[in-house]
């Protein structure tokens, strides 16, 4: 008797992987947004960024840098209905094929050594999630 299930073919790869940044920014002109694109473009592939109605120049400045291969800009905020506004984020980086997602924040950079061993993390064909304690 065959398996009724499906095959599921292994999609991880232990070289060759992408890296996609994913972050939703609301009126970030005046804190850490160039900052936190400026460091993100040095190691990540691509990113992608939900602007949450900014009022500001934070859009202008999504738009500035190479990596941001895609951002969408809500008309109206979701600020209080952020799990709305979290599956937009996903629909949005998932809409780009990413072999890897790394959720970060418009104020959160990461330490040296995560940045070095990031492709460490990524090219490999034994997990399929890496997370970081705070």
């Amino acid at each position: 008797m065959s398996d009724p299930s499906p095959s599921i073919s292994n999609v991880r790869k232990s070289e060759g992987n992408t890296l996609t940044a994913m972050l939703q920014v609301h009126n970030e002109e005046d804190r850490y947004l160039e900052e936190v694109l400026t460091d993100l473009s040095t190691y990540v592939d691509h990113i992608v960024i939900v602007d949450d109605a900014s009022t500001d120049r934070t859009a202008e400045i999504c738009k500035s840098f190479e990596k941001v291969i895609k951002l969408v800009q809500l008309p109206e905020s979701l600020f209080a209905e952020e799990w709305k506004l979290r599956s937009i984020l996903w629909q949005a980086a998932a809409s780009t094929s990413p072999d890897w997602l790394l959720a970060v924040d418009a104020d959160e950079l990461y330490e040296e050594r995560a940045k070095r061993n990031i492709r460490g993390l990524i090219n490999q064909n034994r997990y399929d999630s890496v997370s970081f304690r705070l």
